[in-house]
């Protein structure tokens, strides 16, 4: 919790990459401790898509699509996660990929205002 909390104020402060450095570190220390594989998983798509989010944030676009796939690996039903890497997908010209991640996206949660929004462009 302390973790996510000092996340939280490297955010707030804008250093987007210290955060991504953050998280490698963390999990790489998380790897060398027994964890059940279901929390292990759980804690995994965690990171991986606020990950993705720090990257997206910093315009890091193609990064960011490797990051939410690697949390979709783990949680295929994460309708944020879905709908970030559509925005990704759009940010880099990718319209199809994007669209259907964003029809993923509202078929988790189809009343997602930010998705609609997305998909609306």
């Amino acid at each position: 919790r302390r973790f996510l909390l000092e996340l939280d104020m490297t955010q707030d402060k804008g250093d987007f990459e210290q955060a991504v450095q953050d998280i490698d570190q963390y999990q790489n220390a998380r790897a060398q401790k027994p964890v059940l594989p279901d929390q292990r998983n759980t804690e995994r798509a965690l990171f991986a898509k606020l990950k993705g989010n720090f990257l997206r944030y910093s315009e890091q676009y193609l990064k960011a699509i490797t990051a939410y796939q690697q949390a979709l690996e783990f949680n295929a039903s994460d309708g944020v996660s879905w709908r970030n890497i559509g925005i990704c997908y759009e940010q880099t010209e990718q319209a199809e990929a994007a669209e259907d991640a964003f029809a993923k996206a509202l078929e988790l949660n189809p009343d997602d205002a930010v998705t609609l929004n997305s998909l609306g462009y």
